[in-house]
């Protein structure tokens, strides 16, 4: 997962912050933050399973702090996660990434920029929509659903991380999930008037 080119230049420090969930992966395989300052990506930060982190659950809110002390903060700067998978399905799910400058010089001194801001993109679109799913995520067999519109006769599908639809249906509230595999997925449901899609996170 490589970002966009970014000047940072400008700053004489940059926090990189994330959430994460990991699927699958053994006992020391890791995952690593990179960052690249025109003279290829070097490794700042690594997080290895069984030390750092365990499969199945959110991480809380991981901070990474760039300082120009001891980093080149330039022009035309990128960052990079990778995971050190074996090929059994190992994943490593990243989400909310925030990037943030702290200024240096002139009026920028002592303020806080923002760089970049990747959202919860589906949650929170759907959450304006009224599109609830509970417990989330889910440990047992049973994803409950419940529409604002109180119109639940509703058929949906649920798709996996890699596109492949894995489960359709029809309901009024309730979905057995008890088949499937720990990791993440999206549930689509259609209530006769519109799709909406949300994600949702299978437990052991």
């Amino acid at each position: 997962m490589t970002s966009p080119s970014f000047d940072l230049s400008p700053y004489n420090e940059v926090e990189f912050s994330f959430y994460f969930y990991a699927h699958s992966m053994e006992n020391n395989e890791d995952f690593w933050l990179q960052y690249n300052d025109g003279s290829g990506f070097t490794t700042i930060k690594t997080w290895t399973r069984g030390v750092d982190f365990n499969n199945g659950s959110f991480s809380n809110k991981i901070i990474v702090t760039l300082n120009a002390s001891q980093y080149n903060l330039v022009n035309n700067a990128q960052f990079r996660l990778r995971c050190d998978a074996s090929g059994n399905n190992d994943q490593i799910f990243i989400d909310q990434v925030v990037i943030v400058g702290d200024g240096t010089s002139g009026s920028a001194r002592g303020t806080t920029n923002k760089i970049l801001s990747i959202p919860e993109d589906e949650v929170v679109v759907l959450e304006k929509n009224n599109f609830k799913l509970y417990p989330n995520p889910v440990k047992g067999a049973v994803l409950n659903i419940k529409l604002s519109s109180g119109n639940n006769n509703i058929s949906y599908k649920i798709i996996n991380m890699l596109g492949q639809v894995v489960n359709v249906g029809k309901t009024t509230k309730e979905v057995m999930v008890g088949n499937l595999e720990a990791g993440v997925y999206y549930i689509e449901v259609n209530n006769g008037k519109e799709k909406m899609t949300k994600r949702f996170v299978k437990s052991n």
